[in-house]
């Protein structure tokens, strides 16, 4: 896959973490680190062309189906559920909500490991 220009390639990567994490923070959907707006020209909504011509936009696959096509063999789905659920806590948008690396070390899963 090429990308015509970096803006193209930074879209395709918050495609890819919404996709995969889910729903963007709303401080996140429209405003940089800084507070100002990332493009104060842009549409708010960029799939006009798919809305337009009804076509269901890209999607990739949520992480649940990819920790579960690709976990080695002896993880159960119980197991599978909660390390999944440790790296969308790990994986938090908002660094403040993520866990330190201390808190990670007191995870049972990761005491079990």
């Amino acid at each position: 896959m090429g990308f015509d220009n970096l803006d193209d390639m930074d879209d395709d990567h918050m495609r890819d973490l919404y996709d995969v994490l889910g729903v963007l923070p709303e401080n996140l959907k429209w405003f940089g680190p800084n507070g100002k707006r990332i493009n104060p020209y842009a549409e708010k909504h960029d799939d006009a062309e798919e809305q337009a011509e009804d076509k269901e936009p890209f999607m990739n696959v949520p992480l649940e189906v990819l920790f579960e096509r690709n976990k080695p063999d002896d993880i159960d789905a119980e197991e599978a559920a909660v390390v999944t659920t440790l790296i969308r806590h790990i994986l938090k948008y908002d660094p403040s909500e993520r866990p330190s690396a201390e808190e990670l070390l007191k995870e049972k899963w990761l005491e079990d490991a």
